[in-house]
């Protein structure tokens, strides 16, 4: 299965020289995009900044609105891969599988 884990937090927190998410996340959404376009089951919280993507497989996402699909035109990302990104409360993120 293709999985990609979606935490969300408020935002960075600043820790000496570098920045940091607070270890007290809002809420985690799995999207399982084995079997196409798939994206997060709920908008992001009115609280969410930042959110930490976890991937398990080779895939592109997009974020957007409540119709936002992903493509393989969009940004792609590695297998076994995590990453940060800043997002707009209310926006959902959408996953597909690539090769």
């Amino acid at each position: 299965m293709s999985k990609a884990y979606v935490t969300e937090y408020s935002g960075p927190l600043m820790g000496g020289n570098a920045q940091v998410v607070s270890s007290r996340s809002i809420r985690t959404q799995v999207v399982d995009f084995s079997g196409g376009a798939a994206r997060t089951a709920l908008p992001f919280s009115d609280n969410t900044k930042i959110v930490r993507v976890n991937v398990d497989a080779i895939c592109c996402k997009k974020t957007g609105d409540s119709s936002v699909t992903a493509s393989t035109a969009d940004e792609r990302m590695a297998a076994d891969n995590t990453e940060y990104f800043g997002v707009q409360p209310g926006d959902y993120m959408s996953f597909i599988s690539t090769t």
